[in-house]
């Protein structure tokens, strides 16, 4: 993933890289160790910080969104995902619009629906995919079970109705 500098250190020293994967890949062995709330607001918050969100939600929206969905071929589910979207809560429908975009048209599309989406948003929906990430894909120390992904979600994802 690409290299964010941080802001230069002490005594003007030159910035350091940033490495976004790293970062995530830490966060995400904590979140499903601890399945602390406060973990996966600090990663948020951190690339968030790092300007480097964005690079956050192509990490999490790769897996997620090519997970197949059952029963259903490829053209179909990405019709799911479309009609998903429609919900009035506005957080889970960008999260919906995110994989049918990314699923269908690839990143950069993503990106334009990301980008043209309320910013008050962003938080929210990248805390929802983070969960669902750390439910569906997991790290080495494993997933997060059904009552971590509701207390997390209830804990983090904000009602936007």
């Amino acid at each position: 993933m690409t290299s964010t500098p941080e802001p230069a250190g002490p005594r003007g020293a030159a910035p350091q890289a940033f490495d976004v994967e790293a970062l995530f890949d830490a966060a995400v062995e904590d979140i499903v160790r601890t399945a602390d709330p406060q973990a996966c607001a600090a990663l948020v918050d951190a690339l968030v910080e790092r300007g480097a969100l964005w690079e956050g939600m192509l990490l999490m929206l790769g897996p997620t969104a090519g997970r197949r969905v059952f029963g259903l071929g490829e053209e179909q589910a990405v019709k799911k995902l479309s009609a998903l979207a429609d919900t009035p809560d506005k957080v889970t429908a960008l999260t919906y619009r995110l994989w049918e975009q990314f699923r269908s048209r690839g990143s950069a599309a993503a990106r334009e629906v990301w980008d043209a989406a309320p910013a008050e948003l962003h938080r929210g929906t990248a805390l929802q995919l983070l969960v669902v990430y750390g439910a569906a894909i997991g790290a080495d120390a494993g997933r997060l079970g059904p009552r971590e992904v509701v207390r997390l979600t209830r804990a983090l994802v904000p009602i936007t109705w």
